[in-house]
């Protein structure tokens, strides 16, 4: 596996958030660096999982805070990758890391940004001034 590099398309446009994405991909590249098998690896492994939550509460309030229309389905998502990651929990952390890169990045350029659509066009339609 190949640590991961942050690129700017994967910004979503929220400071918070896009740091939080961030750090997933710093702890997820500390996995990385660590020889499977050792005890940090697996120590570093739950520090990541246990981060994902946090940023899935802190995520789903902006969008509940923002008023996201589909809230409920990428809350959804959100379950489900948590559940895959259950499922594999006793299995070999190539599997999970495995999950976790291939989420990092097609939630985030897909699910998240259309969080980020949803914020411009709500921007936008504040300072829209033609007639109604």
């Amino acid at each position: 596996m190949k640590p991961l590099g942050w690129i700017a398309s994967l910004n979503i446009g929220n400071k918070k958030i896009d740091a939080q994405h961030r750090y997933l991909f710093e702890l997820y590249n500390r996995v990385l660096r660590v020889e499977g098998g050792h005890p940090d690896r697996r120590r570093l492994l739950t520090e990541l999982l246990n981060y994902v939550d946090v940023h899935f509460a802190e995520e789903e309030d902006l969008m509940q805070a923002i008023d996201y229309p589909d809230l409920e389905l990428h809350k959804e998502r959100h379950r489900e990758l948590t559940e895959r990651v259950l499922r594999l929990r006793d299995a070999a952390d190539s599997e999970v890391l495995d999950l976790l890169q291939e989420w990092l990045f097609v939630h985030i350029m897909t699910e998240d940004h259309r969080i980020k659509t949803f914020m411009e066009s709500k921007r936008s339609s504040r300072f829209d001034l033609s007639p109604q």
